[in-house]
């Protein structure tokens, strides 16, 4: 664990004051998992491919399309491995909806997708104003990944409304579409918890 306040529930476990020390110390087999805010995950992970070693990286991974071709650049370099974790996709829920909607792309003329929590926690990152704190990619990215995951073209995506709440974005509505079908999709600040597709 690397923290700068390491908590004392956590004994047993090797802590660390900062990355360049665990990257010094711990052998060149450890895999990282890197789960801080999303705006912080790009010059970790670069830290940590400099090194040569292989990364899991909590959602979302990128947060901008040059930091995707850096660390493309980086990977063939060094050959190691980083990935994107989204444990949804290692469920049987996730497997049965990937096989009902490929089956069943002829049918479907919208999907909609809703997840909204009826409130943001505080003082995390998810108070910052960066738009790489907000809803859309702490969210946001479920929805997109759930879709590419499915291995078709994702076209024509579109902001349709933004909530903000003192000078913060709480909620947005976007629209994509796969193949000829309309994907709406609404993140963020709700009534009530609502994840559904």
């Amino acid at each position: 664990i690397v923290s700068r306040t390491p908590k004392t529930a956590n004994r047993g476990v090797r802590c660390f004051k900062n990355l360049d020390c665990a990257l010094n110390q711990l052998p060149m087999h450890t895999v990282f998992v890197i789960c801080t805010p999303p705006n912080t995950h790009f010059k970790l992970l670069v830290k940590i491919l400099k090194k040569k070693r292989d990364v899991i990286v909590e959602k979302p991974i990128f947060t901008r399309i040059c930091q995707a071709k850096k660390a493309y650049y980086l990977i063939k370099k060094s050959k190691n491995y980083i990935l994107e974790a989204y444990m949804y996709k290692h469920t049987i829920i996730y497997q049965k909806f990937k096989n009902y909607i490929l089956s069943n792309f002829k049918n479907i003329n919208i999907i909609q997708c809703n997840f909204t929590i009826p409130e943001i926690p505080k003082s995390t990152f998810r108070s910052e104003k960066d738009i790489r704190s907000s809803c859309l990619y702490d969210m946001g990215c479920y929805v997109i990944d759930l879709f590419v995951g499915l291995n078709v073209s994702l076209k024509k995506l579109k902001v349709l409304k933004c909530f903000s709440l003192n000078q913060k974005i709480v909620l947005i509505k976007f629209s994509f579409f796969i193949n000829n079908i309309q994907v709406k999709a609404k993140v963020g600040l709700g009534r009530r918890y609502n994840n559904f597709i």
